[in-house]
């Protein structure tokens, strides 16, 4: 996948065992794929930001998706 196919890059914040983790999802015309799932706020920052520019810039990104996290539509967007 093209970071040019990307349509959205979501954030979803959920609460595993009392503990705070950050899932990355990006989505583009036909679905959406779980790209990573952090427990670690400064690592989660890291790669998201990575993904951000190279969507701004249009600029090619291999994305492989983890068929093992479950994701759900409870999402918000980050900026």
């Amino acid at each position: 996948m093209k970071t040019n196919e990307m349509k959205s890059l979501l954030t979803k914040f959920f609460y595993r065992n009392e503990h705070l983790f950050f899932q990355i999802l990006i989505q583009n015309e036909m679905s959406m794929d779980v790209y990573g799932e952090y427990d670690d706020y400064d690592e989660y920052r890291r790669i998201f930001d990575s993904l951000q520019n190279n969507f701004i810039e249009w600029t090619p990104l291999r994305i492989f998706q983890d068929k093992t996290v479950r994701s759900e539509l409870n999402l918000a967007k980050v900026a």
